[in-house]
């Protein structure tokens, strides 16, 4: 081990304060020091903010519209089509924002209600958003075009949500 002085004078050359001629009884070895494990085991993020081909996607894979007397359901099966577990938050249809807060793991599939209300005697709009995050908390949002049918009740059902790439990185 060097004295005081001598570390001093070497980080003043710009060399490294410990070497292998301080240590004799130490092994010299020519392999690089191993990482911690706690490095190591540390995942690393794939995406790149400024490159929307790396985000995650997930997007509505499904949709039925149920109706029952003067009332709507549509249901959506949303897929989480990234390697790795997303949150998805919610879904904006017809304006109106639905809180889902539910998990999907990669490559996992959900259906889930989207809508719960009158029947449609109009198109409501031509979007709509799911918001999602990655367990990162970097948080994406998907969004869709609305494909309408006119029924013979003369009330229009959702007969599709059809992704619009890019997803976009929103809060951050």
């Amino acid at each position: 081990m060097p004295s005081f002085y001598e570390a001093i004078k070497r980080i003043i050359q710009g060399k490294p304060v410990y070497d292998a001629t301080d240590n004799p009884e130490a092994p010299a070895t020519d392999a690089p020091d191993a990482p911690p494990a706690e490095a190591a085991a540390e995942p690393q993020s794939t995406i790149q903010k400024n490159d929307a081909s790396t985000f995650p996607v997930v997007q509505v894979t499904r949709t039925e519209s149920r109706p029952n007397g003067q009332t709507l359901q549509i249901y959506c099966t949303l897929r989480n089509n990234w390697q790795e577990q997303v949150d998805v938050d919610s879904i904006t249809l017809f304006g109106n924002e639905y809180k889902l807060r539910i998990s999907l793991g990669p490559g996992q599939e959900r259906e889930v209600v989207t809508y719960n209300g009158p029947l449609l005697t109009s198109t409501r709009g031509s979007e709509a958003v799911v918001i999602y995050k990655t367990e990162t908390g970097d948080y994406f949002e998907a969004v869709h075009e609305i494909h309408y049918s006119y029924t013979p009740e003369k009330t229009y059902d959702v007969t599709d949500l059809s992704l619009h790439l890019p997803i976009r990185d929103i809060y951050g």
